[in-house]
């Protein structure tokens, strides 16, 4: 078997196990689910699973993953259609909104994130989690400035609570 083809199995075993633990999730939220229901649901044994995932907190950032970069790129495309910087911070929030309206569930678990007791710091999904979120925060802060400038957004608009209010 060439290496190549042994990847892509790796590949597509992983990608079964996040649609199981995906699925799971939406359907009973992180505290109900159990690495043997994903198990089961991917039907892999849960040895496997471990294999892929140090933990049932790992599984939960890989899916968080796959949302936050797919509400990032809606973010990203919706600022590229922005000409001041009110309008792209309008756009931003539309992005949001629709993206809050198409994935429910996705969003919900998101936000959900944050109430996870385990730390998800040691999962190695969540640093890039935290990345993106980084880069959407100053990506807030820059269109906020860029309103400024152009003359869409008063000059005695508190930028930092503006960027905390379209990020939260």
């Amino acid at each position: 078997m060439t290496t190549a083809r042994r990847e892509r199995e790796r590949l597509a075993r992983e990608g079964e196990i996040l649609a199981a633990a995906e699925k799971l999730f939406f359907e009973k939220g992180f505290e109900s689910t159990t690495m043997d229901e994903i198990a089961r649901e991917s039907e892999f044994t849960k040895r496997t699973v471990y294999q892929y995932f140090i933990s049932k907190e790992d599984l939960f950032s890989a899916v968080l993953l796959k949302w936050t970069e797919r509400l990032m790129d809606a973010i990203r495309k919706a600022v590229g259609d922005g000409k001041t910087g009110f309008e792209k911070v309008r756009l931003i929030r539309d992005a949001n909104y629709r993206f809050a309206k198409e994935y429910p569930n996705a969003f919900l678990m998101m936000n959900y994130a944050q109430y996870i007791k385990s730390n998800l710091a040691v999962c190695p999904h969540y640093g890039k989690i935290i990345g993106l979120n980084k880069e959407m925060f100053e990506m807030f802060g820059k269109m906020f400035e860029a309103g400024k400038q152009d003359g869409s957004i008063r000059q005695d608009f508190n930028i930092q609570l503006g960027k905390f209010a379209l990020f939260f």
